[in-house]
């Protein structure tokens, strides 16, 4: 035992360079463990188990960081427990990994428990900050991407574009300036499809990025506007695929010669309907079905509307057959 000890010196002993206040020093096999000076504690060693327990706490004599505990609640698993990132901020440390970081500034506003710091930490199976049997919870997919899950599957997506369904193509609800052409409420992976505000009282149906359909209040009834093409001028080629028509309304303005033609859409669902006025006051002109469809008047064969008349087209076979209504 004579290498073990604990020696009390005082400032005014010669040997010890003067502190200014007493010490005691606890030794062990001559290494100095233990040393504390008034009110402090400072440990010399590499490390310093409390009682005889195997599993019992261990104080590290060195230097705390973010990735590196000092206190350890185990003495035989030394990268868990607590740290230290920087002056005022305390880090839970598990397997080296700073897994949660304490920080306090002074300001309420700006004091903050952050999770993971050390990256992107977590999945939909075992998401970070969890409840119960801990497959339900949060975590960030990426940086700035929060998600949450339940039961293991993706639920709801927080960017900073919004908030979406975990589902593709399931709703999508964007923070952006709702408008005639960017919606507001769309469907993930299709951004540009859904809802928009046009102006006050105006809901805006969006498809692509082009208004569809909008509804406008006005005196406690509803006004629908559909998009409309207009001021067209009929192909002089007069022949199929020319000018291919793109709204529900079409408005020819200019037949320049008898004959001269538009194209009805190549891609369309049962149901679809095309109007097409011919306004020119003299030339009748022709349409064509797209290659390979019946507009009415047999494959692949245009359909001659008069000067100043209009037509109705229904589609009756998908992307195949128009019949002309009037």
């Amino acid at each position: 035992m004579a290498d073990q000890s604990i020696d009390t010196k005082f400032a005014t002993d010669p040997v010890v360079p003067p502190v200014g206040t007493d010490r005691i020093m606890v030794t062990q096999s001559g290494t100095t463990r233990v040393e504390t000076r008034a009110q402090s504690y400072t440990l010399k060693a590499d490390e310093s188990n409390t009682g005889l327990d195997a599993a019992g706490v261990a104080i590290l004599g060195e230097a705390a960081t973010a990735t590196n505990p000092t206190i350890c609640p185990h003495k035989a698993d030394l990268d868990t427990g607590v740290g230290w990132s920087a002056a005022d901020q305390l880090s839970l440390i598990a397997g080296g990994l700073e897994m949660l970081r304490l920080v306090e500034t002074g300001t309420p506003t700006t004091d903050q428990v952050i999770i993971g710091p050390a990256g992107v930490i977590g999945s939909a199976a075992t998401p970070s900050l969890a409840w119960g049997d801990g497959n339900t919870g949060f975590y960030e997919n990426s940086d700035n991407v929060l998600i949450a899950s339940a039961g293991g599957t993706i639920v709801y997506v927080i960017e900073g574009d919004g908030l979406r369904s975990g589902v593709t193509f399931s709703w999508e609800l964007q923070r952006v300036a709702g408008s005639a052409t960017d919606p507001v409420l769309a469907f993930s992976g299709d951004e540009d499809t859904g809802v928009g505000r046009a102006a006050a009282d105006a809901l805006s149906f969006i498809a692509g990025a082009i208004e569809g359909i909008r509804l406008t209040e006005i005196s406690d009834h509803v006004i629908q506007t559909h998009e409309a093409q207009v001021g067209i001028t009929a192909n002089s080629n007069s022949s199929q695929g020319d000018t291919p028509l793109l709204s529900t309304y079409n408005v020819i303005s200019v037949v320049v010669s008898a004959g001269h033609a538009v194209t009805l859409p190549a891609v369309f669902g049962l149901g679809t309907t095309i109007f097409v006025k011919n306004d020119d006051a003299a030339e009748s002109m022709d349409i064509f079905p797209a290659s390979g469809d019946d507009a009415g008047a047999g494959t692949d064969t245009a359909v001659a509307l008069a000067a100043g008349v209009g037509t109705l087209f229904v589609a009756t076979v998908a992307n195949a057959t128009w019949t002309q209504m009037f």
